[in-house]
Parts: C-alpha cells; sequence; structure tokens
C-alpha cells in the first residue's frame, strides 16, 4: 500500500520537488489533482493507477524527462507541456494510455496535449496518433537581441542576425520567422519576428 493512498488526499502541491521518482503516486486512488512548479524529471510510472485528473506543470522548458508509463492507468484527459522551446525526453506511453493486466497498450480515446509546434512534446502527440494542440506563449515573454543595432550602408537589404531567448534559453531559429522591411536605405529598418 503506497503512504498516499489515504482517502484525505485529493490535492497535492509540491513547489520545491524537482524530480517524482518511480512509482511515487502509483496507485493513489484517492489523488486527484497535484501541482509541481519545480520539477525536472517525473520517474517510472510516478503516477500509474492514480485517479489524477490534473496536473499543474512548470513553464516546461525546465523538464527533462517524463519515464515510460508515468501518468499511464490515471485520469488524465489530456496535458499541457507548454512553453517548451527546447526538448524533454517523453518516452513511451508516458502520457495519454491505459495498460491492460496483460501488458496490452491501449491508447485513451481523445486523449490531448497542448504543446508548441517543433517540439518534442508535439513529435510524441503525432508519433502516437493523440490531438495535438498548440499552445503558444506570448511575444513579451521573449527577448530578441540583435547582433549589431547600427550597420553600415552599402546601398544593398542589410539583415543583422539575431538571437531569440525565452527565459534565458536560445530559442532555436526553426521556431520564429524574421521578416525584414526598410532595410536597404539610411533609415531604422524594421524586423519582424
Amino acid at each position: 500500500m503506497n503512504a498516499f493512498s489515504s482517502p484525505k488526499i485529493r490535492s497535492v502541491s509540491m513547489p520545491s520537488v524537482v524530480e517524482v521518482g518511480t512509482l511515487t503516486f502509483s496507485g493513489c486512488n484517492n489523488l486527484a489533482s497535484v501541482y509541481m512548479p519545480k520539477v525536472r524529471s517525473i520517474g517510472l510510472s510516478a503516477f500509474s493507477g492514480s485517479e489524477l485528473t490534473s496536473v499543474k506543470l512548470p513553464a516546461v522548458e525546465t523538464i527533462s524527462k517524463i519515464q515510460f508509463r508515468a501518468f499511464a492507468n490515471c485520469g488524465l484527459t489530456s496535458i499541457k507541456l507548454q512553453d517548451l522551446y527546447g526538448d524533454v525526453s517523453i518516452e513511451r506511453t508516458a502520457l495519454g494510455y491505459k495498460i491492460g493486466a496483460n501488458g496490452s497498450e491501449t491508447k485513451i480515446n481523445g486523449f490531448k496535449i497542448y504543446g508548441n509546434p517543433g517540439t518534442s512534446v508535439e513529435k510524441y502527440a503525432r508519433e502516437n496518433g493523440f490531438e495535438f494542440i498548440s499552445s503558444k506563449p506570448k511575444a513579451e515573454r521573449f527577448t530578441l537581441k540583435l547582433a549589431s543595432e547600427t550597420m553600415d550602408y552599402t546601398g544593398k537589404a542589410v539583415k543583422p542576425k539575431i538571437t531569440v531567448t525565452y527565459k534565458g534559453k536560445k530559442v532555436a531559429a526553426k521556431n520564429y520567422t524574421v521578416k525584414y522591411s526598410n532595410n536597404k536605405e539610411t533609415e531604422t529598418a524594421t524586423i519582424e519576428w
């Protein structure tokens, strides 16, 4: 019997936990919601067999791994893994699966994964046949830095190199587009991204 299977526990807040270990909440049939704002790793079958219906994770750029069957056989019908610009390792059947007594793996009908396009979150959703819902973070949460704010006039269009960061981490160029205008003459150019 798991220490957290008491009928009194419905919601757990873990404000400073960075790792949820193997089988930590497995079988907690009264656990409905969990809040983990700083978690970095979710272990093997950590929440499997719980009645979990709500998970609040951090802005997920901090998560590095969600292990095999981490959320299998629980009450989740969707999960939000948004604000992720980087890669998280999501192991096979970590999300959106029911596991039978004989080890059979069945997808949860209608399971949805919210995340950012072009990330490993989208890849997991697509490879497993789950609905992927794009949820881009607001532009003001990003920082744009130009390689140079002033450029010499050459008579040709100039396109200074830019670096986009999100919470201090560089965003891969595949996740944004850049549009230059008024960048040929000796005036202020415009960069949209």
